[in-house]
């Protein structure tokens, strides 16, 4: 297809109404009116056999141009072709924090936001040390897109304060904590520990600094397939104490302490304890039982009673007493001792016998009063008065 092809060349100075120029315009003209009349939002287009320009609309050119595609067509086969290049230059003097971002923008019922930005940035624009980061921006509750995450140049991943690592919306890590969910590990060292609850524990040397252990221990292995004793220097308040496969041996005096109070020594349990589940206990020489009441099956040669801790009995009260002696009964002066049937009837007779004896050689008067007559009359100790 051709659409101008020069006739000639002018000399130099030829006037502008000289033939040659004249036929220039006529050409240039002529290729002018092979182009196809443009319609609004029309383009040019040649067509595939390269004869004609023909006019396109603006779709069909989007479909040709393919403006949200960025394709690459090459021969390279292991290697990686740039199919993109954004680029940030200055008129002035490159300083740290120059960059170059893409910008994600978005409408919403406020209008259009930037959601999204990622950003590289320098950190080091020095000749030959030059650093740069990656941050990803994003906005939230409203806000202008602000730096969630950031790759360091080192290779390093940084969360904004406050971010969490999370799988599947589950919490996996803080900045200084696991998520709630991470029960196994593969760890072979800690840092100091402040609280530890442990159900089994594989512990190959190394220093336990302050370490309340709260439940069960099982299979604990000390010091390797040796069985070489670790050093825990909190363990023990001296020397000579040693936590080895054969256990915990604390050294004399020293005792095993929570939290600073006292809950078992060589022979004794702390003050504090005062609840357990023991279902057999050793002889028992000094205590109080404050507990519920013991059945008499598990009394053995004890009567139940006068164990020595009953009150002693009262007209109101239950308790203890001491039986009174004959004598004592016959005396009759005692406030606290006990009368048995024995001793009364020894002090019955005794007060019938006395009374014989003092009547034996008594002269006794008889004398019948009436009530009035008895009331104003004196007394005799040897009349026997009869009232009508």
């Amino acid at each position: 297809m051709s659409f101008y092809t020069p006739s000639g060349t002018p000399s130099t100075g030829s006037p502008g109404d000289s033939a040659p120029i004249r036929a220039e315009f006529t050409s240039i003209q002529t290729a002018f009116a092979k182009l196809p009349t443009l319609a609004a939002n029309q383009f040019w287009q040649v067509n595939s056999g390269g004869t004609a320009v023909q006019s396109i609309t603006a779709s069909a050119l989007a479909a040709i141009l393919k403006p949200d595609l960025l394709e690459i067509a090459d021969s390279a086969t292991n290697t990686t072709s740039i199919a993109a290049s954004f680029t940030h230059t200055t008129d002035a003097t490159p300083a740290a924090g120059i960059g170059t971002a893409i910008s994600f923008i978005t409408e919403t019922t406020a209008g259009n936001h930037t959601g999204a930005v990622i950003s590289s940035e320098a950190t080091d624009v020095a000749s030959g040390s030059e650093d740069f980061k990656l941050l990803f921006k994003l906005m939230n509750s409203g806000s202008a897109a602000s730096t969630k995450l950031t790759l360091e140049n080192d290779g390093r991943l940084s969360l904004v304060s406050g971010g969490q690592y999370q799988i599947n919306g589950i919490s996996v890590i803080g900045a200084t904590t696991l998520g709630g969910n991470v029960v196994n590990s593969s760890l072979t060292s800690l840092g100091t520990i402040g609280s530890l609850v442990a159900t089994t524990a594989d512990i190959n040397g190394g220093t336990i600094d302050g370490v309340a252990f709260q439940g069960t221990i099982d299979n604990t292995v000390i010091g390797g397939s040796t069985a070489a004793a670790a050093s825990f220097t909190q363990l023990t308040a001296v020397a000579g104490g040693s936590w080895t496969s054969s256990g915990i041996n604390l050294a004399s005096g020293d005792s095993y302490k929570i939290q600073g109070v006292e809950k078992l020594g060589a022979t004794t349990l702390g003050a504090t304890v005062v609840a357990s589940s023991l279902t057999s206990v050793g002889t028992i020489s000094t205590g109080v039982w404050q507990g519920t009441a013991i059945n008499q099956t598990y009394l053995v040669g004890q009567s139940g009673t006068n164990t020595g801790d009953e009150p002693d009995a009262s007209t109101s009260v239950k308790g203890v007493v001491e039986l009174a002696t004959q004598s004592e009964v016959n005396a009759g002066t005692s406030t606290t001792k006990v009368v048995t049937a024995d001793t009364l009837e020894g002090a019955t007779a005794l007060k019938a016998r006395t009374i014989k004896s003092d009547t034996q050689n008594a002269q006794l008067k008889i004398d019948v009063l009436t009530a009035a007559q008895y009331a104003s009359s004196s007394k005799s100790s040897d009349t026997l008065y009869f009232l009508t």
